[in-house]
């Protein structure tokens, strides 16, 4: 083939790359650019809130919700901007990381569909159930997608070159992701360490060793720039500050360790049963036959990629280990799916033989196809919750404008207390777990502001005192919504009891 022929192929191939990782990315979340609304959703709708962001230490979204105030616009009404700036963030992500990944094992994976193979194994990473609860906020996806962005920033600077002014501008661009949110910083020490190994044809040299502890030392100077941040701007709030006693990290340690049995056997609630359990193994007997074939050293080998791996999955639930609430709700854990990218790259990459590297790609594709089917799944279930919260709400507001026909009084307060056992998703909704497909009246700060939302209405939430029922609702369960028993109206004030 002549240049000119060479050059034509090159284009082709990375129209054809770029067109698939938008292909995977739209096909996965592509149906939450319908409207729909988190728990939080509704009370940012009326306040914006960016306070929210400094509590949890996500200084750049808080200037940005204050641009966005100044500039009416509003993230709520808006959210399609957003889901769509993710989708696309999600896509270039992954062409991004799969032309780096591919320029470092070009060597050795000089083949058609080389560039292909590794996208499908970098989608996995970001295209998952646990990624999907970013797109269940649809009013902060901006903020993610900036998160994302730094983050691809801080990869493509370090691993061009890793020199000292690289070193810094990486540290930087880090910093600024953890900003916006802190799980994302994950996907640097994976992918880093991955385009690293690759690099050095996964032969443990003094360089190799040098750029790993450099790696690790711009993720400690931009999480500890974080956490002086934090206490410096964050002390006079109250704050999901960092808890840095000894006998929190021990505790949390232990609970960590306890999690991962869970993760391998179903997602933690959130996958299917025993399936990553099983990929995970096939990847590591893969693993051990592709090296074993590739070195004569294949111990010294398997314990560097085991070591970075490691390493890199801790990285994961950093964030967790310094905190008093623990939540491992799946928005913060993203990065558990790169364990199963780095995996199948470094076989694809090493590897001289295509039954490995089609064992490796079925067992991505099935993981793959798994996290399709399961975010379409909970999303519908998520989109029937916005239904249903809906129609509890105008249920609501129609009995208020039958209560004023009645006493000629106009109701201006709303009161919301709980029964006795309460229940935190409408009967029939699946996938309920942590923050996923709970409904918008589970939470305080959710019930008056739904109602205001879905009835365009502007009722003001007043506090619940014990002297306006005549009864203690906590002895009492509901299954169900029974208007004449739980809306209790009192002059113009209404009191809610939710079951």
């Amino acid at each position: 083939m002549n240049c000119k022929g060479e050059i034509k192929a090159e284009r082709v191939t990375k129209f054809l790359l770029l067109y698939l990782c938008i292909g995977i990315s739209f096909f996965t979340y592509g149906m939450f650019l319908n409207a729909h609304y988190s728990v939080d959703s509704y009370s940012v709708y009326f306040s914006g809130d960016p306070q929210i962001h400094l509590m949890n230490t996500r200084y750049i979204n808080y200037f940005c919700m204050k641009l966005f105030d100044a500039l009416h616009f509003n993230t709520v009404s808006s959210q399609s901007c957003g889901t769509f700036m993710l989708i696309l963030t999600i896509a270039y992500i992954i062409y991004e990381i799969t032309k780096q990944l591919y320029q470092a094992a070009s060597a050795r994976i000089n083949i058609l569909c080389g560039e292909f193979l590794i996208a499908i194994c970098v989608g996995l990473s970001f295209c998952n159930v646990f990624m999907l609860e970013w797109f269940l906020y649809p009013e902060i996806t901006i903020f993610y997608s900036l998160s994302l962005l730094f983050c691809l920033g801080a990869i493509k600077i370090w691993c061009l070159n890793q020199r000292i002014p690289n070193a810094v501008s990486a540290t930087v661009l880090l910093l600024c992701s953890l900003l916006c949110y802190q799980a994302a910083f994950a996907y640097f020490g994976f992918f880093c360490i991955l385009y690293m190994l690759i690099n050095e044809d996964l032969k443990y040299t003094k360089i190799l060793f040098k750029r790993i502890v450099c790696t690790f030392c711009i993720i400690f100077l931009s999480c500890s720039a974080m956490l002086i941040l934090q206490k410096i701007f964050t002390r006079e709030i109250e704050a999901r500050t960092a808890n840095l006693s000894f006998y929190t990290v021990i505790q949390n340690i232990k609970q960590i360790i306890q999690l991962q049995l869970q993760l391998l056997y179903d997602g933690n609630g959130f996958f299917i049963q025993f399936i990553l359990g099983v990929g995970l193994i096939v990847l590591s007997l893969c693993l051990c036959q592709v090296v074993g074939k590739f070195t004569n050293n294949p111990i010294n080998i398997f314990l560097l990629i085991l070591g970075c791996i490691g390493i890199c999955y801790s990285m994961v639930f950093t964030p967790h280990l310094f905190t008093s609430t623990l939540w491992f709700a799946p928005r913060t854990m993203v990065g558990f799916w790169t364990v199963f990218s780095m995996i199948s790259i470094i076989i694809i990459v090493i590897s001289t033989s295509w039954s490995y590297r089609i064992i490796t790609l079925i067992t991505m594709m099935i993981l793959l196809v798994c996290n399709v089917f399961l975010i379409h799944s909970i999303g519908v279930n998520h989109f029937i919750t916005n239904y249903l919260d809906r129609e509890y709400s105008e249920e609501i507001e129609k009995n208020i404008k039958k209560y004023e026909a009645e006493s000629n009084t106009s109701i201006s307060k709303i009161a919301t207390v709980f029964d006795a056992s309460p229940s935190y998703s409408y009967p029939g909704i699946k996938y309920v777990k942590y923050d996923t497909n709970t409904k918008a009246f589970s939470v305080d700060w959710g019930d008056v502001n739904t109602i205001n939302f879905y009835n365009q209405t502007n009722y003001k939430k007043v506090p619940f005192v014990n002297s306006m029922l005549e009864f203690n609702p906590h002895d009492y369960n509901w299954n169900d919504f029974v208007p004449d028993e739980q809306l209790i109206f009192k002059g113009d004030t209404l009191v809610i009891i939710k079951y």
